[in-house]
């Protein structure tokens, strides 16, 4: 009982309302997947950025190692020789001979290698050979304590010291006291060219510098982190090296690079770009929440989305209201017409001239009241002669009558003669 025009109406705003809502689910799912791409992309771009920076950052720091050791050695090597005297001292707990350059004992002497940290910035020490160690007897390193790191050696068995001790410079990362350092270790020679001990230049790895490089490069919301091969926090906003990443992302245990997908002990869910820069045995990545990456453009879109969904929707909706008014106006038209046809007016036409179904009907309903009023006309002027030939077979029946009225008075005075003519015979 439902009129056929608000059918139409609801089924095409339904169709419209499926329509905007499948597009804005689908434009949103894509624009967030595209989102997601592109951050991880830029996450991997700035990452790679950064591990550029480093190893900047390690070849600038390693030329600055051998132009301060070549320094050194300068001080060292001009003026008074080297040598071992034949009196003894005890650093550290190990008597060794004093070493000496002249007259002064080097081990009594902190200004030759206060004097050049000063200038450069970088750590110096001066190591002497004894009982296949390498012994530090004087040194502008500094322990946490606020001493001098003198009377602490290498073993024979670290890899600075077979480096020194076959003619060569070591260069790398090396643990200093309670430290990393980015180093340079060379053989140190008295006048006969015999190795007695070796020198030592050295930077903390993760200085001031590098810390702020890393700390400071942000992508939005997302910040760079390190961490060592055990996982310890090295450089981090809010974990110091007492936390462990694999204690809170096992995952990052067995990941060897790359971006990786992780929850994090919140339930957040991330992604992060890390890789492992081998000369400093450390793992520097940049992370960022997937919620961070797509930056709430998506909100932003869904928003969107059912504003101009409304709006297209209203502007559809009038649209076909108009195009519902306009059937139906031609089908009240066709309905009026036939209505008269109805009250037997076979002179209306049809007046739809569309080339849609409604104007086809419109030419059949003309041909068929066309049809109608011929044959209407044929039954009337069928009528006219059958009306006609009524009255002259009713004129035909009267005379029949006047005649056998006449034959029958005949016929009575043909009976009346007849009897008389008996009588008379009687």
């Amino acid at each position: 009982r439902v009129k056929y025009t608000t059918l139409m109406f609801s089924f095409v705003l339904l169709i419209l309302s499926l329509t905007i809502g499948i597009l804005t689910i689908t434009s949103i799912r894509s624009a967030s997947n595209g989102l997601n791409q592109l951050g991880q992309e830029a996450l991997t771009t700035v990452q790679g950025s950064m591990m550029n920076s480093i190893a900047a950052l390690n070849d600038e720091i390693v030329k600055k190692l051998k132009s301060d050791l070549k320094l050194l050695e300068n001080e060292l090597n001009s003026g008074d020789e080297l040598s071992l005297d034949g009196n003894t001292t005890n650093i550290g707990g190990i008597t060794v001979p004093v070493m000496k350059k002249g007259s002064q004992a080097i081990h009594t002497n902190t200004d030759l290698v206060d004097d050049i940290t000063d200038s450069t910035g970088s750590k110096y020490t001066i190591f002497q050979l004894i009982d296949n160690k390498l012994l530090r007897i004087s040194t502008s390193v500094i322990k946490k304590d606020g001493n001098r790191a003198t009377g602490t050696y290498i073993n024979s068995d670290s890899p600075v010291y077979r480096t020194v001790m076959s003619g060569q410079t070591f260069y790398g990362k090396a643990y200093v006291v309670d430290d990393w350092y980015l180093t340079a270790y060379a053989p140190l020679y008295d006048s006969r060219k015999n190795i007695i001990g070796a020198t030592f230049v050295g930077s903390v790895m993760l200085n001031d510098t590098v810390k702020e490089l890393i700390s400071s490069t942000k992508m939005g919301p997302g910040y760079f982190f390190a961490y060592g091969e055990k996982g310890e926090y090295l450089i981090h906003p809010q974990h110091g090296p007492d936390k462990n990443i694999f204690d809170s992302v096992p995952t990052f245990r067995e990941h060897t690079g790359g971006l990786i997908k992780y929850t994090s002990s919140d339930g957040t869910k991330k992604v992060a770009a890390i890789d492992f820069y081998d000369k400093w045995d450390i793992w520097i990545g940049i992370g960022m929440s997937e919620e961070q990456i797509i930056g709430g453009v998506d909100k932003k879109m869904r928003n969107q989305a059912i504003i101009v969904g409304l709006i297209v929707l209203l502007i559809g909706a009038c649209f076909t209201l108009v195009l519902v008014r306009l059937i139906n106006g031609r089908v009240k038209t066709l309905a009026d017409t036939a209505a008269k046809v109805g009250d037997g007016d076979y002179r209306v036409k049809f007046d739809i001239a569309s080339n849609d179904a409604l104007g086809s009907l419109s030419s059949s309903l003309n041909e068929m009241v066309s049809s109608s009023n011929d044959m209407l006309s044929e039954i009337n002027s069928s009528s006219e002669s059958l009306a006609s030939a009524a009255t002259e077979l009713a004129a035909i029946s009267d005379k029949l009558v006047s005649n056998a009225d006449e034959t029958t008075t005949v016929a009575n005075q043909s009976a009346i003669n007849a009897n008389n003519v008996s009588t008379n015979m009687d």
